[in-house]
């Protein structure tokens, strides 16, 4: 049965907890490195944000914006798409495919051992999260980020024209 909760995670001496902390660490700085994408917390980041981009003449009659929650996302992701998403970008911004002395396919498994690895109670039951990420899991935010970073590319892809 689809059951839409949101898991939050409590757990903070689970087996695979280090694990997620090492892996939402080095994906968040790869993805930093390797983007430069601005994130915003709060609203008046982004109205600063737009300031500053239009004062700085980058502001254009066709810039596009897109806005949108991610708590849904977080969710919902399949772990699948999030490994094959994650090798792509692992594959694209890690020149020599090693990192901290592991190979990416390295990388892979330990990311795929945490989210086949991720379990909640609900109403006294023990259930599998089989789509998407706990809250508060330092590895779902930077998971989300990557499986963003391609989606964009191919929302403008399909947006702006090709000439």
């Amino acid at each position: 049965e689809d059951i839409p909760v949101r898991p939050i995670m409590v757990c903070n001496d689970g087996p695979t907890t280090g694990i997620c902390r090492f892996l939402g660490s080095l994906f968040g700085a790869l993805f930093n490195a390797a983007t430069h994408c601005r994130k915003f917390k709060k609203a008046v980041d982004v109205i600063h944000a737009l300031k500053f981009y239009q004062k700085s003449g980058q502001l254009q009659p066709n810039t596009l914006f897109a806005s949108f929650n991610i708590d849904d996302l977080c969710i919902r992701f399949s772990h699948e798409q999030a490994i094959n998403v994650l090798e792509r970008f692992l594959n694209a911004y890690v020149p020599d495919h090693h990192i901290q002395g592991m190979t990416i396919d390295t990388i892979l498994q330990l990311a795929r051992l945490v989210m086949e690895n991720q379990y909640f109670i609900y109403n006294y039951k023990l259930y599998q999260q089989t789509m998407g990420g706990a809250s508060g899991s330092p590895l779902t935010i930077p998971l989300v980020y990557i499986y963003l970073f391609y989606w964009q590319q191919d929302l403008m892809n399909d947006l702006v024209p090709k000439n």
